[in-house]
């Protein structure tokens, strides 16, 4: 369930981007609901940046979805970046789950239908990513769910061209069993084959 409390501020703007705002239930009939997280979209942007702050990261839900784009951050009550260890679940280049430290000062770009963290203090795991977009069939290709397009990856991605309006979402997506690599580089990169970062492989 989605709140907007916008229209009911006094003042919205001072406190619009306030990173050490949260969002308690006090509803005696909502006592078991995990704490809501807060969700900042600049004006004019698409782009939705998603909040946790990690002195109350187990009341959080385990599972929680944004918009396919988004970013995370975890923060300290005062707001600035967290300088508790947070280890990200990721597939090195054998296919092997690993659990690596993410970089505090940086936004963590969610780009995948599951991104798993575990805050080491505390053990806490969530998993951060989108509501499915796409299904797969029984023989492994992907199709869109919703306003979506939806590209089947597989080595010959690289030549296929996708035309989309602007706004529209565009998934590169894979089916359970896949081990995908997927790089973002620069056109130099690109042509000279280089830069690649094998330890993000996803099933």
């Amino acid at each position: 369930t989605y709140f907007d409390f916008t229209d009911t501020l006094s003042d919205s703007t001072p406190v619009s981007d306030d990173p050490t705002l949260k969002i308690k239930v006090t509803d005696g009939s909502l006592e078991s609901a995990y704490q809501p997280m807060v969700v900042f979209r600049p004006a004019g942007s698409r782009q939705h940046t998603y909040r946790i702050h990690t002195a109350d990261i187990a009341q959080y839900a385990p599972v929680m979805h944004g918009q396919p784009g988004a970013k995370l951050q975890f923060l300290n009550d005062d707001g600035t970046r967290t300088t508790d260890e947070i280890l990200e679940y990721i597939n090195n280049a054998d296919g092997i789950e690993v659990r690596t430290p993410i970089k505090n000062d940086e936004d963590q770009e969610i780009k995948y239908n599951e991104h798993k963290y575990q805050h080491n203090e505390t053990g806490t795991t969530i998993t951060f990513g989108y509501a499915e977009y796409f299904w797969c069939d029984p023989s492994g290709d992907a199709h869109p769910l919703g306003d979506v397009t939806v590209v089947q990856w597989d080595r010959d991605s690289s030549s296929q061209i996708v035309t989309t309006i602007q706004w529209e979402t565009v998934l590169l997506a894979w089916c359970q069993g896949c081990l995908a690599n997927v790089n973002e580089v620069s056109k130099d990169d690109y042509d000279n084959c280089q830069n690649l970062n094998p330890t993000n492989a996803r099933y």
